[in-house]
C-alpha cells in the first residue's frame, strides 16, 4: 500500500512539474512584451505549480490578440496585393 501511495505522489509531482515547463514554455510563445515575460517568469520560478496555474488561468481568460496575416493594417500596408484565398482556380 505505501509503494502504491509513493507512486501516486511521484505522479502527482511529475505532472505538476510538466505543467509548469509547459506554462514557462508559453510564456515565450504568448507575451508580448519582456517586461511581462520577465514577470511571468518570475511568479512561475518563485511559486512552481501555483504560480503555473496562475498564469494559466489568466491567459485563459485574457488572451493576447495578434493581427492576422489579413488585418487591416496590412492591407493598408500593401494595398490588394494581399487577397483572401476563395478557393477557386
Amino acid at each position: 500500500m505505501k509503494i502504491l501511495i509513493a507512486l501516486f505522489v511521484i505522479a502527482v509531482v511529475m505532472l505538476l512539474e510538466g505543467f509548469g515547463i509547459w506554462m514557462l514554455l508559453g510564456i515565450n510563445e504568448h507575451e508580448p512584451t519582456s517586461r511581462g515575460r520577465v514577470f511571468w517568469l518570475g511568479v512561475i520560478v518563485l511559486t512552481h505549480w501555483l504560480g503555473a496555474a496562475v498564469y494559466y488561468a489568466y491567459r485563459s481568460l485574457w488572451p493576447v490578440h495578434r493581427p492576422g496575416p489579413l488585418s487591416p493594417g496590412r492591407m493598408a500596408r500593401f494595398g490588394n496585393r494581399l487577397q483572401p484565398h476563395t478557393g477557386r482556380g
